[in-house]
């Protein structure tokens, strides 16, 4: 296999910052930063941040440079929507084999989530920008 690029690597590591939440929904990036982060030049990571926005993780505004793109509501009731079939099987099946540690573990990460929910069904833009989304999608990863 071929090295990667420092265009992939910047592009791999900011997926990796976006997945632990370094890098949060309506978040300003800047080149320059990202660069010094990476430990690279801008180049490549302009080039990841292009490739970001193609797949729809990242928006250009003009003057005010790239930002960690925020999910509309309808894109995040679709995304949960096959999600739930997908997990409601590997949830059965892994409810076969949980401790009662486990299962109770899992009934608090549920009952905050629920409530999380709540607050995005009065108040969807507040959630979507805020931390709200954050600790969801933290409690979610559990």
């Amino acid at each position: 296999m071929f090295p990667l690029t420092l265009r992939q690597q910047a592009y791999e590591r900011l997926k990796e910052f976006l997945l632990r939440g370094e890098l949060r929904a309506g978040m300003q990036l800047s080149e320059p930063e990202l660069a010094r982060r990476l430990g690279m030049s801008r180049t490549p990571v302009r080039e990841a941040l292009r490739q970001m926005e193609n797949e729809g993780l990242i928006e250009y505004a003009p003057r005010f440079g790239a930002a960690v793109r925020v999910p509309h509501r309808k894109e995040l009731e679709e995304m949960y929507a096959v999600r739930e079939v997908l997990e409601s099987y590997a949830a059965a099946e892994a409810a076969a084999n949980m401790t009662a540690e486990e299962l109770a573990r899992l009934e608090t990460t549920f009952d905050e989530m629920c409530q999380i929910a709540e607050a995005f069904r009065a108040d969807d833009q507040a959630v979507l920008a805020g931390e709200a989304l954050e600790k969801f999608v933290s409690l979610d990863i559990r």
